[in-house]
């Protein structure tokens, strides 16, 4: 029951300091003084941003964009932490020569700042460490993989590049040189997607993890491949004792200049198999562009064409151009989820869609996000930060502005509401030298052993300072109430209160399908039952419910309505 408190006080302040002083009295007396009051239960119940428990920064002193990508890859020296990969854009060394490493860092508590381990090619290859992809165990019996994504570098002007995809052993026992490479020479790109989004995926559904490598055809000399190349593929390989570099199917992206990133590891329908969600981009002009969402669900065999698609400006002026990412079950109905970042000259949030035997991509929730307009990049993850075995997420805004830069954590569960949990503000409430975190996010893994979930912030990169990365810690002292553990299912009835914040009274209004034993219950923040409404059998039909909260202090109140099987709840704030 103890949701909320801290994220509310914290936008009802930042909104009337944001808002102008035109708005500012309207937004006082429905927080400030719900503030003053609730400040009591901040020590006892507000959540904490989470706990920084390591930062990473290039190695290198002219690494600009270190982390270009990075990924968790599980607890590869078995000492019971997970471990993280870490690449960066290739960069000219003080000798004029090429520089191409990642780095390998093991998990730990707390975390060690230096590589425990580094790749690296000869100057032919421009992005040794540009994307990244832990792959799982592709062959039975042999060890894990992972992947990095090559560019050959162009020795001729109009020479088109050629790819590679060069396998490493993963695990105890790394080696420098690749295990395999896969050539991709009649690709114009094979970007395989952002590790930080991706976890080992099963699409077959045989227990083996296979490869997912996206593809697109080429243009027209002499004109840039991308202002003509209208369809893009995905291949993928089976793993098995019978894996080799033979697509086992193709799924076909129509409308795609190219693929720009993939998400795996997720099952969204539930039949078993992992789906995989895709993001890539039309260019219609060098200035012009749309982005393209497809999910593709898993199976044996995989369909040739996805399940859905969808394109950015699908809904009216919110754009969905950057941050995605398939979720866990954040809403506990069995199925996994999927997220999006939408900005808009109004703000800008995120989509979730929420899994079902029929998916689709219409949005289910929309989460509050930032309410500022110079917000330029977003990016969403997911993982299960509280411990109590439901998915949550993580959302982050980034601008040029450190100012406007937030992070937004989201927790799960069966009647999970559109407002942040857990809002954080990075100079505020780490300080000054904190105040760029926020630009990516991922590689969701436990780092520090506890079996909790963690996660991974990239800050942005300026001209001066080089990106770095922040291990953020998941804490088992954010789980929600005592109430809420048993998982009762979303109500279809929609309660409707008026009005809210409210002062004194407050009306609840709710129609049933058929006759239903029911209770409509108020409890306080501590999860303490402050008042009774209702407790019986009501008839089909419209029904109305007062409460009158003389006597009872300015704060946060929970309302519970439970009609037959269903159940929800939801917040309302009492104001004097």
């Amino acid at each position: 029951m103890r949701r909320f408190v801290n994220s509310s006080i914290r936008r009802f302040v930042d909104s009337a300091r944001e808002n102008g002083m035109r708005r500012f009295t309207k937004t006082l007396r429905a927080g400030v003084l719900v503030v003053a009051v609730m400040a009591g239960f901040l020590a006892a119940e507000a959540y904490e941003p989470p706990e920084i428990i390591g930062e990473i920064e290039g190695p290198e002193p002219d690494t600009l964009w270190f982390a270009s990508d990075f990924c968790c890859i599980g607890d590869q020296n078995g000492d019971g932490y997970d471990d993280l990969l870490v690449g960066h854009d290739p960069y000219i060394d003080g000798n004029n020569h090429w520089v191409n490493k990642i780095y390998l860092y093991n998990g730990g508590a707390p975390m060690n700042d230096e590589s425990d381990f580094t790749w690296s090619t000869g100057e032919k290859f421009l992005s040794l460490g540009a994307f990244i992809v832990y792959q799982g165990v592709l062959v039975p019996n042999d060890p894990a993989y992972i992947m990095f994504h090559l560019k050959l570098r162009q020795v001729v002007h109009d020479q088109n590049p050629v790819f590679d995809l060069l396998f490493y052993q993963a695990g105890d026992s790394l080696q420098s040189e690749p295990i395999f490479r896969l050539e991709r020479p009649d690709s114009v790109s094979t970007f395989p997607g952002q590790g930080r989004r991706q976890r080992p995926t099963d699409v077959n559904g045989d227990g083996i993890c296979d490869l997912i490598v996206p593809r697109r055809m080429r243009g027209a000399e002499p004109y840039p491949d991308y202002l003509l190349t209208t369809i893009s593929f995905l291949d993928i390989f089976y793993g098995g004792e019978d894996f080799d570099t033979i697509p086992d199917a193709t799924v076909r992206l129509d409308s795609l200049s190219g693929v720009k990133g993939i998400s795996t590891g997720r099952d969204v329908n539930g039949d078993g198999y992992d789906d995989i969600l895709v993001k890539g981009w039309h260019y219609r002009s060098l200035q012009i562009s749309r982005a393209y969402y497809y999910l593709i669900l898993g199976g044996a065999p995989v369909d040739s064409l996805p399940a859905i698609e969808i394109v950015s400006d699908h809904f009216e002026n919110r754009k969905m151009e950057y941050g995605f990412s398939l979720l866990p079950d954040v809403n506990d109905d069995g199925y996994d989820d999927w997220g999006i970042y939408f900005w808009s000259r109004g703000g800008d949030g995120f989509y979730i869609f929420f899994g079902s035997d029929e998916p689709d991509f219409e949005p289910d929730l929309e989460l509050a996000g930032h309410r500022r307009l110079w917000a330029d990049d977003g990016d969403i993850t997911g993982g299960d930060f509280n411990g109590d075995g439901c998915g949550d997420i993580v959302g982050c805004v980034s601008a040029f502005n450190p100012e406007n830069s937030e992070v937004f954590i989201y927790f799960g569960s069966r009647w999970m509401d559109n407002q942040a949990d857990i809002y954080i503000r990075p100079e505020r409430d780490y300080g000054a030298a904190y105040e760029m975190m926020g630009y990516e996010i991922g590689a969701v893994g436990d780092y520090n052993g506890d079996e909790i979930d963690d996660f991974v912030l990239r800050s942005r990169p300026s001209e001066i300072d080089a990106s770095k990365l922040y291990i953020m810690a998941g804490n088992s002292g954010w789980r929600v109430g005592v109430d809420e553990e048993e998982r009762t299912p979303v109500s279809p009835v929609e309660l409707i209160i008026k009005p809210n914040p409210f002062n004194t009274k407050v009306d609840f209004v709710f129609n049933l399908d058929k006759k239903e034993k029911t209770t409509l219950r108020i409890y306080d923040i501590r999860g303490r039952l402050v008042a009774g409404l209702l407790d019986r059998t009501l008839s089909s039909g419209s029904h109305a419910v007062s409460w009158s909260a003389d006597g009872f202090p300015t704060g946060l109140y929970l309302v519970e309505l439970v009609a037959g099987n269903n159940r929800q709840i939801r917040k309302i704030v009492l104001i004097r």
